[in-house]
């Protein structure tokens, strides 16, 4: 009996362990986009239809599921789609660009504004923003949130359930605060 209780006692502090490190990630991030930053980052685009932009980031699994979405479906013929990826050029950018996706790089979240990913930001042809925030789970991802901004639906920005890509919001976020730690242990 005793052997059980410390089985126990070592799974329930290895299971606590794991999701202090990982729940950086699964946890769902309000993560705002300040729109100020985006507007200038967006600035001079001339629009005629509306622009769906969706930002992804290097080193995030939920991005790699959301890109591999994106690429089993062709852009919306009636919008402009942008993917904006936070990182390095992989081989699945070219399968996007030749799906018709327009395809940007960052360097650094910084240079974005985003704070999490995966993002959704939504322009009408106004130049407005109508819709700023994450995605809906699959297998709607996007598709229930742009039929609300096309029929001019209220339409709520969801938190983003992906990963944290800024350092600021790192540093708040006690799983990643955990990770840094680990390699001086």
């Amino acid at each position: 009996m005793l052997h059980q209780g410390k089985t126990f006692a070592w799974l329930s502090a290895v299971g606590v362990l794991i999701t202090c490190l990982t729940g950086g990630l699964l946890v769902a991030f309000h993560a705002p986009l300040r729109n100020d930053v985006k507007t200038g980052w967006l600035e001079g685009e001339k629009l005629s239809t509306q622009s769906i932009y969706h930002f992804a980031s290097d080193d995030c699994r939920c991005s790699e599921r959301l890109l591999a979405y994106l690429s089993a479906r062709a852009p919306r013929p009636q919008a402009s789609e942008v993917i904006v990826y936070i990182g390095k050029r992989k081989p699945v950018h070219a399968m996007l660009e030749a799906r018709g996706y327009e395809v940007r790089f960052e360097d650094s979240p910084a240079s974005s504004g985003v704070e999490a990913a995966p993002w959704l930001l939504v322009r009408d042809s106004s130049g407005r923003i109508t819709y700023s925030g994450g995605y809906e789970p699959a297998p709607y991802w996007e598709a229930r949130i742009l039929f609300n901004v096309d029929h001019r639906t209220l339409q709520a920005s969801l938190p983003s359930t992906g990963c944290v890509t800024s350092r600021a919001l790192r540093a708040e976020t006690p799983a990643y605060r955990l990770k840094g730690l680990l390699p001086q242990l």
